[in-house]
């Protein structure tokens, strides 16, 4: 009887184990840029509000994995050097798999560059007053008081 007992025991603890791995939260994903390709290195937090986060880094393709400890709304950060932060809002993760995706976009310094170039005045030295001539139709043209 009293091996009978311990076997029970640990059946039931055995389904209490199972039970509480289908509440967990799986999270599988990926860290791309903003291209698409894989970033390697990124650090992935979710973080339930009150609680510590849950970590994890992703590997040379970009993709990651982690386990919440049960379903519900966690705010998602991920970062990296030579990216901008990404702070997503809450997002619903539900019991069993989840799939994740996050871009992040590179931080990038945009330059102008201007090239001014020396143009010299187009001045005549040999001229050294302003020089106008006129021609036929412009005499003719001008008003002048009829006698």
């Amino acid at each position: 009887m009293r091996h009978g007992g311990v076997a029970a025991r640990m059946c039931l603890a055995g389904v209490a184990a199972c039970a509480a791995l289908h509440a967990q939260a799986l999270v599988a994903g990926r860290v791309v840029d903003d291209t698409g390709a894989g970033v390697a290195g990124a650090r992935i937090e979710i973080r339930e509000p009150g609680a510590a986060p849950v970590s994890a880094s992703s590997d040379l393709a970009g993709n990651f994995s982690l386990a919440l400890p049960h379903e519900g709304e966690y705010a998602i950060r991920a970062e990296r050097l030579g990216f901008f932060v990404y702070q997503g809002a809450a997002q619903r993760f539900a019991a069993g798999p989840n799939q994740l995706t996050i871009t992040l976009n590179h931080l990038q310094e945009y330059t102008e560059r201007v090239d001014v170039t020396y143009s010299p005045p187009a001045i005549d030295p040999q001229q050294v007053s302003d020089h106008k001539e006129l021609d036929n139709a412009e005499i003719q043209a001008i008003p002048f008081p009829a006698p």
